[in-house]
């Protein structure tokens, strides 16, 4: 089984793909920098992207954020 971001790791591929820094992602988000970066990372396993711009590509053209 598939399993798809959470919603939280959507909310932050949904920040970095506006273009905000994970610092200014963890700001936005009232988190600390480790936080964003454990969601950006178990986003892009679950995407099976390669990184974070490939990670809200996917998330993107799959419609999990816009």
């Amino acid at each position: 089984m598939k399993r798809l971001p959470t919603r939280r790791e959507l909310e932050v591929l949904a920040y970095l793909s506006r273009g905000l820094t994970r610092q200014m992602t963890a700001d936005a988000m009232s988190l600390a920098s480790g936080t964003v970066d454990q969601h950006a990372w178990e986003a892009r396993m679950k995407l099976r992207a390669k990184n974070d711009t490939h990670a809200c590509c996917e998330a993107l053209r799959r419609g999990l954020i816009t």
